[in-house]
């Protein structure tokens, strides 16, 4: 029973993705694109990650991000562990306007969503705290190319 209910929540946000998705292209209209990357990696020892990465974009620059993703385990210490390290990892943009994010735990599972709006972020704030970002950043936007790069180097398999 515990399977089938873990199986449909993930279904429930897959679902709950594409009909955002859905809806984010009837209300952008053509001059805005989504690409989608997706990640699944279930290594040989504790843990399970899924996630969802959703672009918004003009076909150069992203305009906003999307990530949900799942980490699954049956080890409560594990995932205290992980939901830590999350919270330690997200807690200096807590009060950057346009960098939304949400952990929760679940039995055997955390779930993380994370929205980015790279047109509307203070790019200087959002460097100082994520100084890599830099790296990435051309003339104060976010090229779509540099954010699929960052999912490619995490095993994501971009659309």
């Amino acid at each position: 029973m515990k399977i089938y209910t873990m199986k449909y929540k993930k279904n429930l946000w897959l679902i709950a993705l594409l009909a955002v998705s859905f809806l984010s292209l009837v209300w952008c209209g053509n001059s805005q694109k989504i690409t989608t990357c997706t990640i699944n990696i279930v290594p040989e020892d504790w843990t399970k990650r899924d996630g969802i990465y959703r672009m918004v974009h003009d076909g150069k620059y992203v305009n906003s991000v999307e990530t949900i993703e799942t980490i699954e385990s049956n080890d409560k210490e594990v995932l205290d562990n992980i939901k830590s390290i999350l919270e330690d990892a997200y807690w200096p943009f807590k009060d950057l306007e346009y960098f939304d994010y949400n952990i929760e735990e679940t039995d055997n599972m955390i779930i993380t969503k994370v929205t980015i709006n790279y047109a509307k972020i203070n790019m200087n704030k959002y460097i100082q705290l994520y100084p890599v970002a830099s790296n990435f950043i051309s003339d104060g936007k976010m090229p779509l190319d540099s954010v699929k790069a960052m999912y490619a180097m995490m095993g994501a398999t971009c659309e």
